[in-house]
């Protein structure tokens, strides 16, 4: 999902809005699927295509180590 979903989705919503850039708004799940996207794919593509991202309850866990 993080791979292709979010991928998908940026460029379906840029194409539906005529918009160069966005805002991507992730909660939960959708905020995992980003962090695996921003550290896993193309950076160009997130560069050129998103504004902000901005995490509601993101599932992730922090460490102390």
């Amino acid at each position: 999902m993080g791979k292709y979903d979010s991928v998908a989705n940026i460029s379906k919503v840029k194409e539906l809005t005529g918009w160069e850039k966005i805002l991507y708004l992730g909660y939960s799940q959708g905020t995992t699927q980003m962090f695996y996207g921003l550290s896993t794919l193309e950076e160009e593509f997130y560069a050129d295509s998103l504004l902000k991202f901005a995490a509601f309850a993101p599932c992730i866990r922090f460490s102390e180590d």
